[in-house]
């Protein structure tokens, strides 16, 4: 098959630039390994500002207006060392749902008769001279597919950005994880609770982030190192010694959380989340070979800020 484009990654970025490339008259092919997503309240929370928000609206208006009507207004950023306020930060986004700005970008895309979709094809090599990629679809046939552009936003282990670097002699790209993980709990909070602000995201110095999520529920990230960190924060097991020390970790550090936001099921349900980490990405160019453009984390990403700022 051929398009004008050919669009790897169909999350937040590969949608977004499938758009901007069919306003502008051109057609193309988004291309992703999954199956067409259909759960939207597993995804975590992002921050829009005004640059995030301007691009929507010139995308499509009725997008950004779903994400103003929908996401919750965030105006400060509190940096907390040990229970000491150290830093305000007045700031202005929208705290909404990656995986919910995805699903209205992908409705809209969906309805562009310039947009074309192949879920559950899985990149399997490029040949840099004849510009085209090959895919694995689910019951092992392949497919090839032709474009003199590619975009690659299949994320920061990109799978163009290694080939590239495998076959692009000038092109090199670092891609280090980060040197910590992150557990997470959720919780309605205290019912009645006025003390801690609904607009306000809190970075709890290099121990994690206390934000609320647009579905009421509040989201306290804890960092933690699995080499070296004690067995509470790294364990599995909801034992009475780990909640004890869980709980008082929290204290020591985020109080108003432990006071305002936490309950015993939050605690508990700490021990069913596995640690996630990811990947700092730094690439030497955003188009290798002269045909592919690297966007979003495919083409740059950083580990979560402590002491400067919310999560990019």
């Amino acid at each position: 098959m051929q398009a004008d484009y050919l669009v790897i990654g169909a999350g937040p970025a590969g949608l977004a630039a499938a758009g901007f490339i069919a306003k502008a008259g051109s057609t193309v092919a988004v291309f992703d390994g999954r199956a067409r997503p259909e759960n939207v309240s597993g995804s975590y929370p992002v921050v829009l500002n005004d640059k995030g928000l301007f691009a929507l609206k010139r995308l499509d208006p009725a997008i950004a207006a779903k994400a103003k009507e929908t996401g919750l207004s965030v105006q400060q950023l509190h940096v907390i060392s040990d229970n000491t306020t150290v830093r305000k930060i007045p700031m202005f986004g929208i705290c909404i749902m990656r995986d919910q700005v995805s699903s209205w970008l992908l409705e809209a895309a969906e309805a562009d008769e310039k947009i074309s979709f192949f879920w559950e094809h899985k990149l399997e090599s490029i040949d840099f001279q004849a510009r085209t990629c090959t895919f694995e679809l689910p019951d092992g046939s392949q497919k090839t597919a032709v474009s003199q552009r590619l975009v690659a936003a299949d994320g920061n282990r990109s799978k163009v950005r290694r080939l590239c670097q495998e076959h692009v002699a000038d092109f090199s790209a670092d891609a280090d994880p980060w040197p910590f993980q992150l557990r997470f709990m959720n919780s309605r909070g205290v019912p009645g609770q006025t003390e801690v602000n609904t607009d306000t995201h809190f970075v709890l110095g290099d121990k994690g982030y206390v934000c609320l999520k647009p579905s009421g529920e509040w989201s306290i990230y804890l960092r933690v190192q699995p080499e070296s960190d004690e067995e509470f924060l790294t364990s599995m097991e909801a034992t009475d010694d780990n909640l004890q020390k869980l709980k008082e970790y929290v204290q020591t550090h985020a109080k108003f959380a432990a006071d305002n936001l936490l309950d015993e099921e939050a605690y508990r349900k700490f021990y069913d989340c596995e640690a996630f980490g990811g990947v700092v990405v730094k690439c030497s160019s955003l188009s290798p070979a002269g045909w592919i453009c690297l966007i979003g984390a495919a083409a740059h990403a950083v580990q979560p800020a402590l002491l400067e700022g919310p999560w990019p």
